[in-house]
């Protein structure tokens, strides 16, 4: 009676441990999309910043001098940005800045300033 059973637990076994080592595999690849995922975050994050750092920059070096070079980059801890100087008038310039960090990718903004009160008019993304 006992000698029937003998080959069931062998199957058994092999099936839960394929089942256990899906469900690894599984939990691996959420771990690594979110990895992935928190990863573009930061890079998105640390662009912005270094965008927003490089406007604040140019502004206070707009008024401190009434001179505005045509073209530049700023350096910062996290990447480099780099600015062109487009003038529409009289009264208002436009900045085009281009952030770049180690995170591969770059982010473009441009930022229209009014040259009278030195102050930022419109931010496009």
């Amino acid at each position: 009676m006992l000698k029937r059973e003998r080959g069931f637990i062998l199957p058994l076994v092999i099936i839960l441990s394929l089942i256990f080592s899906a469900l690894v595999i599984h939990q691996i690849d959420l771990l690594e999309s979110d990895r992935l995922f928190f990863k573009e975050r930061k890079n998105y994050f640390q662009h912005g910043l270094l965008l927003q750092s490089a406007s604040n920059e140019w502004l206070s070096q707009l008024k401190k001098s009434d001179t505005i070079e045509d073209n530049g980059q700023f350096v910062f801890e996290l990447g480099i940005v780099t600015y062109r100087v487009m003038r529409l008038d009289e009264r208002t310039v436009t900045v085009e800045f281009k952030s770049t960090t180690e995170l591969a990718g770059e982010r473009k903004v441009i930022v229209t300033y009014e040259l009278k009160t030195k102050t930022m008019i419109k931010w496009t993304e």
